[in-house]
């Protein structure tokens, strides 16, 4: 049986929502045997209450700390890759 590395894909690169809003980013990944795939953020730890699994990150509702660049993973035994999005969070208008 054929082995491959895993490959992400990612369904955007970057998303821009409102503050208080949900963001989500799906990632998806090929590969034998079926990668794990899981997130991070750069240089600090997932948002508070943020949700991932089955390679969706769901931020429930943004805030300006939450902006930055965030990390799919997608490993399995024959190697692993990644891809970077970036979010950024606008402020309500007032």
């Amino acid at each position: 049986m054929a082995h491959e590395a895993p490959e992400v894909g990612l369904v955007s690169f970057s998303e821009t929502v409102i503050e208080g809003e949900q963001a989500e980013f799906r990632c998806e990944a090929s590969g034998i045997p079926t990668p794990i795939i899981t997130w991070e953020r750069l240089g600090l730890d997932l948002p508070k209450g943020a949700l991932a699994r089955n390679g969706l990150l769901i931020i429930r509702s943004a805030g300006p700390e939450d902006a930055g660049t965030y990390i799919c993973n997608a490993v399995n035994s024959e190697g692993d890759d990644s891809a970077k999005v970036q979010l950024e969070v606008i402020g309500k208008e007032m």
